[in-house]
Protein backbone atom coordinates (compact mmCIF):
# COMPACT_ATOMS: atom_id res chain seq x y z
CA UNK A 1 0.00 0.00 0.00
CA UNK A 2 2.99 2.14 0.89
CA UNK A 3 4.50 1.53 -2.82
CA UNK A 4 1.12 2.87 -4.31
CA UNK A 5 1.19 5.87 -2.21
CA UNK A 6 4.42 6.78 -3.24
CA UNK A 7 4.04 6.27 -7.33
CA UNK A 8 0.75 7.41 -6.98
CA UNK A 9 2.69 11.06 -5.36
CA UNK A 10 5.76 10.72 -8.26
CA UNK A 11 3.15 10.97 -10.65
CA UNK A 12 1.77 14.28 -9.65
CA UNK A 13 5.26 15.45 -9.57
CA UNK A 14 6.01 13.85 -12.31
CA UNK A 15 3.17 15.93 -14.39
CA UNK A 16 3.82 19.03 -12.63
CA UNK A 17 7.71 18.58 -13.74
CA UNK A 18 6.74 18.15 -17.33
CA UNK A 19 4.63 20.96 -17.48
CA UNK A 20 6.70 23.14 -15.91
CA UNK A 21 9.79 22.58 -18.30
CA UNK A 22 8.11 22.37 -21.43
CA UNK A 23 6.34 25.82 -20.73
CA UNK A 24 8.96 27.19 -18.88
CA UNK A 25 8.75 30.56 -17.06
CA UNK A 26 5.34 31.31 -17.19
CA UNK A 27 3.05 33.15 -15.17
CA UNK A 28 -0.16 31.14 -15.81
CA UNK A 29 1.89 27.76 -15.53
CA UNK A 30 4.03 28.45 -12.95
CA UNK A 31 2.49 31.27 -10.80
CA UNK A 32 -1.17 29.39 -11.66
CA UNK A 33 0.33 25.97 -9.92
CA UNK A 34 -0.85 24.88 -6.22
CA UNK A 35 2.81 24.31 -5.47
CA UNK A 36 3.33 28.18 -6.54
CA UNK A 37 0.55 28.56 -3.49
CA UNK A 38 2.79 26.82 -1.19
CA UNK A 39 5.85 28.92 -2.21
CA UNK A 40 3.94 31.80 -1.89
CA UNK A 41 2.97 31.63 1.89
CA UNK A 42 7.35 31.00 2.82
CA UNK A 43 7.59 33.70 0.18
CA UNK A 44 5.82 36.62 1.73
CA UNK A 45 6.80 35.09 5.41
CA UNK A 46 10.87 35.78 4.32
CA UNK A 47 10.38 39.58 3.66
CA UNK A 48 9.40 39.46 7.64
CA UNK A 49 11.89 37.14 8.90
CA UNK A 50 14.83 39.08 7.09
CA UNK A 51 13.36 42.29 7.72
CA UNK A 52 15.88 43.09 10.78
CA UNK A 53 18.80 42.57 8.46
CA UNK A 54 18.42 45.58 6.08
CA UNK A 55 17.01 46.72 2.99
CA UNK A 56 18.57 44.26 0.34
CA UNK A 57 17.68 40.95 2.67
CA UNK A 58 14.23 41.81 3.28
CA UNK A 59 13.40 42.64 -0.07
CA UNK A 60 15.59 39.19 -0.98
CA UNK A 61 14.48 36.80 1.95
CA UNK A 62 11.22 36.23 0.27
CA UNK A 63 12.77 33.92 -2.32
CA UNK A 64 15.51 33.33 -0.03
CA UNK A 65 13.10 31.92 2.37
CA UNK A 66 11.29 29.92 0.10
CA UNK A 67 14.08 27.90 -1.13
CA UNK A 68 15.63 27.37 2.57
CA UNK A 69 12.55 26.24 3.96
CA UNK A 70 12.45 22.74 1.51
CA UNK A 71 16.15 22.64 1.65
CA UNK A 72 15.85 22.24 5.65
CA UNK A 73 13.37 19.61 4.78
CA UNK A 74 15.71 17.59 2.48
CA UNK A 75 18.57 18.07 5.22
CA UNK A 76 16.44 16.96 8.00
CA UNK A 77 15.13 13.69 5.80
CA UNK A 78 18.16 13.17 5.03
CA UNK A 79 19.94 13.15 8.30
CA UNK A 80 18.18 13.10 11.87
CA UNK A 81 14.91 11.60 10.57
CA UNK A 82 16.22 9.37 7.39
CA UNK A 83 13.60 8.61 4.90
CA UNK A 84 15.27 8.40 1.74
CA UNK A 85 11.92 8.66 -0.04
CA UNK A 86 10.55 12.09 1.62
CA UNK A 87 13.91 13.19 1.08
CA UNK A 88 13.77 12.62 -2.53
CA UNK A 89 10.05 14.48 -2.49
CA UNK A 90 12.02 17.28 -0.78
CA UNK A 91 14.61 17.64 -3.34
CA UNK A 92 11.79 18.22 -5.83
CA UNK A 93 10.55 20.72 -3.78
CA UNK A 94 13.93 22.44 -3.48
CA UNK A 95 13.73 22.27 -7.35
CA UNK A 96 10.64 23.30 -7.89
CA UNK A 97 11.30 26.30 -5.67
CA UNK A 98 13.80 27.58 -7.88
CA UNK A 99 12.02 27.57 -10.97
CA UNK A 100 8.92 29.45 -9.48
CA UNK A 101 11.63 32.35 -8.44
CA UNK A 102 12.90 32.04 -11.71
CA UNK A 103 9.82 33.65 -13.71
CA UNK A 104 10.03 36.01 -11.09
CA UNK A 105 13.48 37.10 -12.32
CA UNK A 106 13.10 36.84 -15.72
CA UNK A 107 10.41 39.61 -15.49
CA UNK A 108 13.33 41.84 -13.98
CA UNK A 109 12.92 44.18 -16.81
CA UNK A 110 9.72 44.00 -18.51
CA UNK A 111 7.87 44.19 -15.09
CA UNK A 112 4.79 42.45 -16.60
CA UNK A 113 3.64 39.88 -14.08
CA UNK A 114 0.73 40.02 -11.76
CA UNK A 115 1.35 40.69 -8.39
CA UNK A 116 -0.96 40.06 -5.42
CA UNK A 117 -2.44 43.53 -5.51
CA UNK A 118 -3.67 42.72 -8.98
CA UNK A 119 -1.42 44.96 -10.74
CA UNK A 120 1.44 44.43 -12.63
CA UNK A 121 5.06 45.64 -11.79
CA UNK A 122 5.18 48.21 -14.11
CA UNK A 123 2.01 49.75 -12.99
CA UNK A 124 2.68 49.85 -9.17
CA UNK A 125 6.73 50.23 -7.80
CA UNK A 126 8.14 47.06 -9.32
CA UNK A 127 8.49 44.24 -7.69
CA UNK A 128 11.27 42.10 -5.61
CA UNK A 129 13.56 40.63 -8.47
CA UNK A 130 13.56 44.20 -10.04
CA UNK A 131 14.79 45.70 -7.13
CA UNK A 132 17.36 43.08 -6.48
CA UNK A 133 18.47 43.15 -9.80
CA UNK A 134 19.01 46.78 -9.60
CA UNK A 135 20.73 46.97 -6.38
CA UNK A 136 23.54 44.53 -7.29
CA UNK A 137 23.77 46.57 -11.22
CA UNK A 138 22.74 42.93 -12.69
CA UNK A 139 19.61 43.81 -14.49
CA UNK A 140 20.78 43.34 -17.87
CA UNK A 141 21.24 40.23 -17.16
CA UNK A 142 17.96 39.03 -15.83
CA UNK A 143 16.86 36.73 -18.03
CA UNK A 144 20.14 34.39 -18.05
CA UNK A 145 20.06 34.29 -13.85
CA UNK A 146 16.20 32.97 -14.35
CA UNK A 147 17.45 30.19 -16.98
CA UNK A 148 20.17 29.38 -14.26
CA UNK A 149 17.64 28.72 -11.81
CA UNK A 150 15.22 27.06 -13.87
CA UNK A 151 17.77 24.76 -15.21
CA UNK A 152 19.42 24.04 -11.96
CA UNK A 153 15.76 23.30 -10.70
CA UNK A 154 14.72 21.04 -13.60
CA UNK A 155 17.88 19.27 -13.11
CA UNK A 156 17.13 19.24 -9.61
CA UNK A 157 13.28 17.85 -10.25
CA UNK A 158 13.90 15.75 -12.58
CA UNK A 159 16.85 13.97 -10.30
CA UNK A 160 14.99 13.80 -7.24
CA UNK A 161 11.59 12.07 -9.65
CA UNK A 162 14.41 9.11 -10.46
CA UNK A 163 16.06 8.76 -6.75
CA UNK A 164 12.13 8.65 -5.67
CA UNK A 165 11.08 6.17 -8.39
CA UNK A 166 14.04 4.04 -7.48
CA UNK A 167 13.41 3.88 -3.59
CA UNK A 168 9.84 3.20 -4.08
CA UNK A 169 10.43 0.30 -6.54
CA UNK A 170 13.03 -1.20 -4.56
CA UNK A 171 11.15 -0.67 -1.37
CA UNK A 172 13.06 1.79 0.65
CA UNK A 173 12.45 1.91 4.06
CA UNK A 174 11.12 5.50 5.87
CA UNK A 175 13.01 7.05 8.13
CA UNK A 176 11.30 5.52 11.37
CA UNK A 177 11.00 1.85 10.26
CA UNK A 178 14.24 2.36 9.86
CA UNK A 179 14.94 3.21 12.47
CA UNK A 180 12.56 1.12 14.44
CA UNK A 181 14.48 -1.84 12.28
CA UNK A 182 17.52 -0.73 12.98
CA UNK A 183 16.97 -0.49 16.67
CA UNK A 184 15.10 -3.26 16.52
CA UNK A 185 18.11 -5.73 15.05
CA UNK A 186 20.91 -4.32 18.03
CA UNK A 187 18.19 -5.34 20.69
CA UNK A 188 17.23 -8.31 19.29
CA UNK A 189 20.77 -9.54 18.94
CA UNK A 190 21.61 -8.52 22.66
CA UNK A 191 18.45 -10.81 22.95
CA UNK A 192 19.93 -13.39 21.16
CA UNK A 193 23.63 -13.17 22.83
CA UNK A 194 22.16 -13.22 26.09
CA UNK A 195 19.73 -16.44 25.22
CA UNK A 196 23.03 -18.14 24.29
CA UNK A 197 24.31 -17.68 26.80
CA UNK A 198 21.18 -18.12 29.32
CA UNK A 199 20.75 -21.90 27.49
CA UNK A 200 24.61 -22.81 27.89
CA UNK A 201 24.21 -22.68 31.09
CA UNK A 202 21.16 -24.50 31.68
CA UNK A 203 22.12 -27.12 29.01
CA UNK A 204 25.54 -27.86 31.25
CA UNK A 205 28.03 -26.18 28.73
CA UNK A 206 30.47 -24.58 30.29
CA UNK A 207 30.07 -21.20 32.28
CA UNK A 208 31.78 -19.19 34.61
CA UNK A 209 31.70 -20.18 38.14
CA UNK A 210 33.52 -18.72 41.35
CA UNK A 211 36.47 -20.02 42.53
CA UNK A 212 36.28 -22.69 45.31
CA UNK A 213 36.99 -20.63 49.09
CA UNK A 214 40.80 -21.53 50.08
CA UNK A 215 40.44 -23.98 52.92
CA UNK A 216 42.95 -22.16 55.39
CA UNK A 217 40.81 -19.13 55.24
CA UNK A 218 37.03 -20.54 55.75
CA UNK A 219 35.80 -18.83 58.16
CA UNK A 220 38.80 -16.50 58.83
CA UNK A 221 37.67 -12.92 60.46
CA UNK A 222 39.21 -10.06 58.98
CA UNK A 223 42.49 -9.93 58.15
CA UNK A 224 42.43 -13.41 57.55
CA UNK A 225 42.64 -14.42 60.42
CA UNK A 226 40.29 -17.27 62.57
CA UNK A 227 38.90 -16.10 65.40
CA UNK A 228 40.56 -16.59 68.67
Amino acid sequence: MARVGRIALLLVLARWTFIFLVWPMRQDVVGASFMHLIDLVFHEAGHIVFRPFGEFLTVLGGSLLQVIVPIVCWISFTTTNPDPFAASVMAWWTGESLVDISFYANDARSLSIMLLGGHTGSEVYGHDWEQILGMTGLTMHDHQIAWTFHGVGAVMMVGALAYGAYVAWSGGSGGSSGSGRSGGSGLSRRSREAAKADGLGRTGSPIYLPPAPDRDSVGAGPGGHEPR
